[in-house]
């Protein structure tokens, strides 16, 4: 779709009063009736047919009370304000079908308009010729029948006659009644609402119906409307008839607009439309609206200022009175919004402006004729090296972004690794959902598995559901209305029913919940990208009983801080600070219960592209940021540190976490029930209980990986075997520093200047000894406490090397 083919339009809907709604949510507490239309707005935006503008966004207004803003795609030009019309049957038939198309498709999906009018089938010019676009078609849908808004979602006109009933909701059949009348208009030529009043067309239809014998209104309508105007077309053609069969009186005698279908289209086969998959591009019209957003253009305030939102001083919303529980009186309402539902057309011209400045180079950029020199560059252009959240609000490099990824994505699988190499630069936020489905290799044979699945049968979790997700990312708007809670209860419930050897434990709710943000209207994707995650990131964290798994996890960080700040993990050690006290929320959720979900996205677009060790050094990197307080806290001090963590800079966890993981040694983050992420000579340690894990004071190391270090000159290796063991071969380089159990200042000055040059050019420091460990546990424990840095010992000491790696003294 072209740029110039585009447009948006906006219109503003006043909800009831949180106090006037009876209706709660599935745990019995009052919600908002915004935060509920915002719940079901979501599954309009997946709908995608070529008769209906696309919806992009809901927002909650934040400068009024109960006001929100639906944005949705916009022609500009409507049924109404082209008539009277002098289209011969062919063109008016083609029109009509493909409107009777569109509601096929709608009621296919269980979208029942319930306010279709002639303003809301809008017009579009193609190639020369008029195509049809239902408007405003989700309005009856997102408001629960209008239950949800402070004014009647209706127009009187268009109204099927057993809607006038109090308590009546509205069906497809309603919509295929307002079909008929827009019908009629087309046959005359002329809006009724043109013609008569609504007190005069409530009469003449009263008298229509009552006369009727129930059967169709159409020719007496046209009798009447014959007074005023000229009816264009024959009575007896083919428009006349399928006008009649739509405004019969009883709707059982009406058709269906499946039916209708096969009489515009009697060839044609039922189409069949779903949801986008995930690993499409997605559509543009998503794209443009986003980078519409980027231009600084904010829909509230242009809304505000063109007088569609009006706002009093809030010293006019001071009651006159108060009585009895806080009840007022003379309280003036100070928001007050167009309630005519009229579109509002958004201006693109300045989104227009600054996508033709944008270089064609960074929009058109081919992966296939990359010259080599620029693949070989190690230069990175400025706007790469700027933090995410100014890359993501910075237009012209989201649009060139956005279009490189689309590319990448399109070519998926063919072009899997490029995809991975240009996520490592940032992820847009509007493809974040299908690069991560992409990231954690989720196919659709994974996506299937969630069909068929019980999500409705008690279980055993279900009470702390019933507790636990109401309050899960409760900040986040769409996490808080019902829809949301259902489809996250449906998701938590498939998980544990297809694992029956896990249980849930509390923080699992905030582990899906970014997952069901990014693919809320594909429970089954976000099923797949979840069971995905926990298999690669949390494998048996959530066994019933998971303490050896938690405790190792917990023995393997305090190690990793020790290698990496010593100072720091000897003070919190002095204090009996343990991570049991704050990093289990860490681990068990890979930080989605702490951190708000817009900083998550961050850090897991990062944590996607590594192996399960990386949370560990997110883990460092947030005691790195908080090291300035805990250095000097005490014991109390440090508890209400995490009790109620600080800002964190997200940037500046993802940048020394890579740091981290990328400078460690990979064997020093091994972990026996970590899921196989390192090669088994590269890193595969001996594994020890929990009990002995907490007598090493810092990481052990492989074989492998220190003599790849000796090889680099990056290592300092201190032999605490006896003299005697020492002489008889050693590794060569290595210091001699027989292990005594009272190690006095004068006998660590032997070493003292080799260590301290290690730490200063920041080489690792291995201690090495025979099998059993015990001298370099005990030697390394005393390096620890004196503050020295990448401490590690050999894992299976010296029986562990090759015996060609050593040489004997003379």
């Amino acid at each position: 779709m072209h740029i110039d083919l585009i447009k948006f339009g906006a219109i503003t809907l006043l909800g009831k009063d949180a106090d006037e709604v009876s209706k709660t949510s599935f745990t019995s507490l009052p919600i908002s009736p915004s935060t509920r239309m915002i719940g079901r707005f979501a599954t309009l935006t997946a709908l995608n047919h070529p008769g209906i503008c696309k919806y992009v966004e809901m927002t909650r207004s934040q400068a009024a009370q109960n006001i929100t803003i639906v944005i949705s795609e916009d022609y500009g030009k409507s049924l109404a304000s082209c008539m009277p019309l002098f289209m011969n049957e062919v063109d008016i038939f083609a029109l009509v079908g493909e409107v009777v198309e569109a509601l096929s498709f709608l009621h296919s999906k269980a979208i029942v308009v319930g306010y279709l009018t002639a303003e809301n089938v809008l017009l579009r010019e193609v190639d020369g010729s008029l195509h049809a676009g239902l408007s405003q078609y989700g309005l009856h849908y997102i408001s629960d029948g209008g239950r949800d808004l402070d004014f009647p979602l209706a127009n009187v006109y268009y109204t099927a006659p057993e809607l006038w009933r109090a308590n009546t909701v509205a069906s497809g059949k309603s919509d295929v009644w307002s079909l008929g009348i827009i019908l009629a208009e087309l046959i005359t030529g002329q809006l009724i609402s043109q013609i008569w009043n609504e007190d005069e067309y409530l009469v003449v239809m009263r008298y229509l119906i009552k006369n009727s014998n129930c059967r169709s209104i159409l020719q007496g309508l046209l009798e009447k409307l014959s007074a005023h105007t000229v009816v264009q077309n024959e009575h007896g053609n083919e428009l006349f008839k399928i006008a009649e069969s739509c405004l019969q009186v009883l709707p059982s005698n009406r058709m269906s607009c499946r039916q209708l279908l096969q009489m515009f289209f009697p060839q044609s086969q039922d189409k069949k439309y779903s949801f986008p998959d995930q690993l499409a591009s997605i559509d543009q019209r998503n794209e443009m609206f986003y980078l519409w957003k980027l231009c600084g253009s904010s829909v509230e305030t242009i809304l505000i200022n063109r007088g569609v939102i009006q706002l009093k001083s809030p010293l006019l919303s001071v009651p006159s009175c108060v009585v009895d529980d806080y009840s007022t009186l003379g309280c003036h309402n100070y928001n007050v919004c167009d309630l005519d539902l009229k579109v509002f057309a958004l201006p693109i011209s300045n989104m227009k402006k600054r996508l033709s400045d944008i270089s064609p180079r960074l929009l058109h950029k081919s992966y296939e004729y990359e010259s080599k020199d620029a693949v070989g560059s190690n230069s990175t252009p400025t706007p790469y090296i700027l933090p995410t959240v100014v890359k993501e609000k910075d237009i012209d490099y989201q649009a060139s972004r956005m279009r490189a990824i689309a590319h990448l994505i399109q070519s998926y699988p063919f072009k899997r690794s490029k995809l991975l190499e240009e996520v490592k630069l940032d992820v847009p936020p509007l493809y974040r959902g299908r690069i991560w489905a992409t990231l954690l290799n989720v196919r659709k044979d994974s996506v299937d598995r969630f069909f068929g699945i019980d999500t409705i049968s008690e279980q055993p979790s279900d009470r702390q559901l019933q507790v636990d997700i109401p309050r899960c990312h409760q900040y986040e708007e769409l996490m808080t209305s019902p829809a949301a809670h259902r489809k996250l209860k449906s998701l938590l419930k498939a998980w544990l029913f297809k694992h029956p050897h896990y249980v849930y434990w509390q923080g699992l709710d905030s582990l899906t919940a970014p997952f069901l943000v990014l693919n809320f209207n594909d429970i089954p994707l976000a099923y797949a990208c979840l069971n995905s995650f926990i298999n690669r990131y949390l494998k048996d964290f959530f066994l019933k009983d998971n303490s050896a798994v938690i405790q190792e996890y917990l023995c393997v960080f305090n190690h990793l801080v020790s290698f990496l700040d010593a100072e720091l993990f000897t003070h919190l050690r002095k204090m009996d600070f343990l991570p049991e006290l704050f990093a289990i929320p860490w681990f068990l959720t890979c930080f989605a219960h702490v951190l708000p979900l817009y900083k998550l996205f961050h850090l897991w677009d990062t944590l996607l592209l590594v192996d399960s060790s990386f949370p560990l050094f997110i883990g460092v990197a947030i005691l790195a940021q908080l090291r300035p307080q805990l250095i000097d806290s005490h014991f109390n001090d440090a508890i209400l540190l995490f009790s109620d963590l600080p800002d964190l800079s997200i940037d500046q966890v993802v940048g020394d976490s890579l740091s981290f993981y990328n400078s460690v040694p990979q064997s020093c983050a091994y972990r026996q029930h970590a899921t196989c992420h390192l090669d088994e000579n590269h890193g595969q340690l001996i594994d020890y209980s929990v009990q002995e894990l907490r007598e090493f004071h810092c990481p052990r190391i492989s074989p492998h990986d220190m003599l790849t270090l000796l090889k680099e000159g990056t290592i300092l290796i201190i032999d605490v075997r006896s003299s005697v063991e020492y002489n008889r071969g050693s590794i060569q380089g290595s210091i001699s520093f027989p292990y005594t159990d009272d190690i006095s200042d004068s006998s660590f000055s032997i070493i003292s200047f080799a260590v301290e040059t290690a730490v200063a050019n920041c080489h690792t420091i291995c201690v090495l000894d025979n099998s059993h460990l015990d001298h370099a546990r005990k030697l390394s424990a005393e390096l620890v406490s004196r503050c020295y840095n990448r401490v590690c010992i050999l894992d299976g000491g010296l029986q562990a090397l090759s015996a060609e790696l050593f040489t004997v003294s003379s």
